[in-house]
């Protein structure tokens, strides 16, 4: 009997994990393997190695990051060692053992200077600690030589972990209005819908020899685009919350970490070459609270 193909999940337990885990039984013709923190950690390049050896996986799709842009700034070695070095380390192994790298990195490699949305192309600058721990994993992927495809993604939110979707909702029900920044621009994006997204993909890459999508980088996002402001109000509207948001510019509320003001990124490369049919934000938002409120009901 043949065997059937392996993908290997890193940071099983963090919103993108759990959204790959979520989107995982519909995905029939494959073995997926979750792995948290505890299971696997890429920081350590020897443990990387050794548990890519133990079980030999086509594609490795690592979901382990270093996320707090805020606490990015006060602990920059920690970012960049889990953002930056531990990809490297991973993406080394990959090549080793022939794995097939799918690694995410983010909006914040760019300045946020544009006024168009930004392409694989375009010069990078990060403004941060946390943009630029994730260029240098980008780079790090790039130079090991493994067959790798960089997604870069923006705004993440799901049912799971810590996200701006779900502190709107709770700061929706306990507070009497939200203050919230409408002068930086974006595309949030549905963890889940991304993660079905990839594993299509990655399916695609398995099993139709005729497809091809070139390695290298992608950009990922929905169609359209709103500000924090315009994005917590579709929340609090579609959520049947009366809670006001009201507007307010990003120097009402420094923070340590410089977030890009636009950071809006053009997936139209991605959709031509891997076939996925894109949706646009104010759709994707609508799947998650439905598949909320459907994980909800299973809980009870």
């Amino acid at each position: 009997m043949e065997e059937r193909p392996l993908i290997l999940v890193t940071g099983a337990n963090g919103q993108l994990g759990q959204s790959f885990r979520f989107c995982a039984p519909a995905f029939k013709d494959v073995d997926m393997v979750f792995l948290d923190r505890s299971q696997l950690d890429i920081s350590n390049a020897k443990h990387c190695r050794k548990t890519l050896e133990h079980w030999m996986p086509d594609i490795v799709i690592n979901c382990a990051a270093y996320t707090n842009v805020e606490k990015a700034e006060d602990e920059p070695e920690a970012a960049m060692m889990q953002n930056g070095t531990a990809p490297a380390f991973l993406a080394v192994a990959c090549a080793l053992t022939g794995a097939h790298l799918i690694h995410f990195s983010t909006d914040y490699v760019f300045d946020g200077n544009q006024s168009t949305a930004y392409v694989e192309s375009d010069a990078v600058a990060p403004i941060s600690a946390y943009g630029s721990s994730k260029l240098s994993g980008e780079r790090g992927v790039i130079s090991s030589g493994c067959e790798h495809w960089i997604f870069r993604v923006a705004w993440l939110y799901s049912p799971f972990a810590h996200n701006f979707y779900k502190t709107m909702l709770r700061f929706g029900k306990d507070r009497p209005e939200l203050k919230v920044v409408a002068d930086q621009w974006g595309a949030p994006t549905n963890a889940i819908v991304l993660a079905n997204d990839i594993l299509h993909v990655c399916c695609k890459w398995l099993f139709d020899d005729n497809w091809d999508m070139p390695t290298g980088i992608y950009h990922y996002a929905h169609s359209g685009k709103t500000t924090w402001h315009g994005f917590a109000s579709e929340i609090i509207m579609k959520s049947g919350l009366s809670t006001p948001v009201v507007p307010v510019t990003s120097a009402d509320f420094p923070t340590k970490a410089r977030r890009p003001m636009f950071s809006l990124l053009d997936a139209s490369l991605f959709f031509e070459k891997s076939g996925c049919a894109s949706i646009d934000w104010k759709t994707a938002l609508d799947r998650c609270i439905q598949t909320h409120h459907d994980i909800d009901n299973l809980r009870q």
